[in-house]
């Protein structure tokens, strides 16, 4: 007969379970009613991630962790930190970690490569992170972070209209448990002015969202599991709002 408890077990402990009865058993041997061992849970400690990457002003890579465990990583741990760029390795560098990440993804901590790593046209990132000490950084297999960046300069006349086309195929999600974000971000010059950021999948004839503001304007929003199980064409429009010319960039991170 097997028992279960609503015990979850973090960590190495000793368990001992004992067997007793409610009313009166004669046994032949209560000797064999307690057991007691040492048993081992998931590990508790800091989980680092890569949680997002980020461009400067001027689309400079800069890399955001933050600490998906159950424990603060301690200020002053060392993390190796590797940025591949269209699979070619373009940073290679130890950091240290100058402030302490509280648990459970409750503070960003931001890390830029020594040597600037410029971010233009269509480029497929990787970002990979390990810990000097396996104590810092309790699961590793999470320690890997890809997207795909693109860029595309615009110049829009006063209150016009352009159209961003791009496609892309997300093999990473496996199952619906597992989400994807793509982020799609305008900046432009004369930052005051208004723009109106919208976009729609290919195949469908209204908008799945517009987003109207002042740069930079940005939305996010998530790849269900269905559509990422197939290359879908999306469009970005950019509309111009005021009566004067604008330049900027759109960028675009996807799977």
């Amino acid at each position: 007969m097997t028992l279960t408890t609503p015990l979850i077990l973090v960590g190495r402990h000793e368990i001992e379970a004992h067997l007793g009865f409610s009313i009166e058993v004669k046994e032949s041997n209560e000797a064999n009613n307690h057991l007691k061992r040492i048993l081992e849970g998931p590990p508790v400690g800091p989980d680092i991630i890569v949680k997002q990457l980020e461009l400067t002003e001027d689309f400079e890579l800069v890399i955001i962790l933050s600490n998906a465990g159950e424990v603060d990583l301690r200020k002053g741990a060392i993390f190796q930190v590797q940025v591949f760029v269209n699979d070619q390795k373009m940073s290679e560098f130890d950091h240290f970690i100058s402030e302490a990440l509280k648990a459970n993804l409750k503070s960003r901590y931001t890390v830029a490569p020594p040597y600037q790593v410029g971010i233009a046209g269509i480029s497929k990132l990787k970002v990979s992170i390990s810990p000097e000490l396996p104590s810092d950084d309790i699961h590793l297999e999470n320690n890997v972070f890809e997207k795909t960046f693109i860029i595309f300069p615009f110049k829009i006349k006063p209150q016009g209209k352009e159209e961003f086309s791009f496609s892309f195929l997300a093999p990473r999600i496996r199952s619906k448990a597992q989400t994807e974000n793509v982020t799609i971000e305008a900046r432009w010059e004369w930052g005051g002015s208004s723009l109106k950021l919208s976009f729609n999948k290919s195949g469908s004839a209204d908008e799945i969202s517009a987003l109207t503001g002042k740069s930079p304007l940005k939305v996010e929003f998530p790849i269900l599991f269905e559509e990422a199980q197939k290359e879908n064409v999306w469009s970005v429009f950019i509309t111009n709002l005021i009566r004067k010319k604008v330049e900027g960039h759109l960028i675009i991170q996807h799977p």
